[in-house]
């Protein structure tokens, strides 16, 4: 039990390392182009890692055998030295990048704890080197050259739309209802006056505040908080798995006790990014801000 709880204390300290160090890559260039501040950018792609983080606990499954029981050979008796080793150098590694303000992968220091580790637990043999390839490897390798290559591709896309597109301001006109005394003689007065409001309109932004309307706008500051929201809350779904199949790595499968242990689990690592996205996340915004 105490190994067992030390092992949940060390994969708390690892997602809150994670959440420290990776949530600036969602959210860095809210702060370099100018949108926001630093502290607000932070904030947002915190709850965003923690709602992925969470969520995970629904469609993650694979990831939890692929990290817990999917790199070594069937039968291999994972102990918790082990256990304590993978998530000791991991957590070391990637606290000390957030330190210096270095942005790191969480998940190449886990592969890597593993990796090292199982090799000199079980040497060669014990670790399914096919997987570690295939599963881990080439995603990792090919996954910037991808992205880099989907962004080449529709930046000219995207560029032409932004010269072209003003935006949209969804509006309401206001209206006014007056009843009116009509004089015999020809003269009027007004004995009272209301406002209310009239049918919303869709406008370019410039329109809206010509016509001294205020409204809900869409530009593309709005596409770029979206956009980073969404990219903090893959982070977090992506990411939370790894850490919480740590916990699972010295069990005799890759399945919790129940239901609610699992949900546990994974509302535990998200609080814990979360607190560390929000109080550690400077440094490395900082450094990727600018």
């Amino acid at each position: 039990m105490e190994i067992s709880l030390l092992a949940f204390t060390l994969a708390f300290a690892l997602a809150f390392a994670n959440g420290a160090n990776d949530v600036s890559k969602a959210i860095a260039t809210l702060v370099g182009s100018g949108i926001t501040d630093y502290r607000s950018a932070i904030a947002w792609g915190t709850a965003w890692t923690m709602v992925g983080a969470a969520l995970a606990a629904f469609v993650a499954n694979a990831m939890i055998k692929t990290f817990s029981h999917g790199l070594v050979q069937t039968g291999t008796i994972i102990g918790p030295d082990v256990t304590l080793a993978v998530l000791i150098g991991a957590i070391a590694w990637v606290l000390f990048a957030s330190r210096l303000g270095l942005p790191v992968s969480t998940t190449h220091a886990l592969t890597g704890a593993i990796v090292g580790t199982g090799f000199v637990a079980f040497a060669e043999e014990g670790l399914i080197w096919s997987a570690i390839g295939k599963k881990i490897a080439l995603p990792l390798l090919f996954s910037p050259f991808l992205a880099y290559t989907v962004s080449l591709l529709i930046h000219p896309a995207v560029r032409t739309l932004a010269r072209k597109w003003e935006g949209a301001c969804l509006c309401v006109m206001p209206a006014s209802r007056a009843v009116v005394a009509i004089d015999p003689r020809g003269g009027t007065r007004t004995l009272f006056q209301t406002a209310h409001f009239g049918q919303p309109v869709i406008a370019v932004p410039a329109q809206c505040d010509r016509a001294g309307l205020r409204g809900l706008v869409l530009g593309l500051d709005t596409i770029h908080w979206i956009s980073s929201g969404l990219a903090s809350f893959a982070r977090g779904t992506n990411d939370a798995p790894k850490i919480v199949a740590m916990l699972l790595l010295g069990s005799t499968n890759a399945a919790w006790p129940s239901a609610s242990s699992q949900l546990a689990a994974f509302g535990v690592v998200a609080v814990a990014m979360g607190l560390g996205s929000y109080f550690g996340g400077l440094r490395v915004t900082e450094v990727l801000g600018w």
